[in-house]
């Protein structure tokens, strides 16, 4: 893995509805492809923090659909359980 620079971000998916989560993780395990963990916001951003990264939040399914799924004629929007970690160097 390269060294992270300044100004790199990093997004890593974090667990805002752990029962739907925890569904599509059975599933996906009887499939063959486990998920390998669930993070709360606060156990996500507190380890980046921690490893140097200047700043870290977690970005919302509510703020990702206001970001990127507002005025669709299609109606998509992300899963409630979608949520990113956005941590800046």
């Amino acid at each position: 893995m390269a060294e992270p620079v300044p100004g790199d971000t990093a997004l890593r998916v974090v667990e805002s509805d752990r029962a739907a989560r925890e569904a599509s993780e059975a599933g996906a395990r009887k499939a063959g492809t486990p998920f390998l963990s669930f993070f709360s916001a606060e156990e996500a951003v507190s380890p980046a923090l921690q490893c140097g990264f200047r700043a870290a939040r977690q970005v919302t399914s509510a703020e990702l659909f206001e970001l990127s799924f507002t005025n669709r004629s299609d109606n998509l929007r992300p899963s409630s359980s979608e949520a990113l970690l956005v941590a800046s160097l």
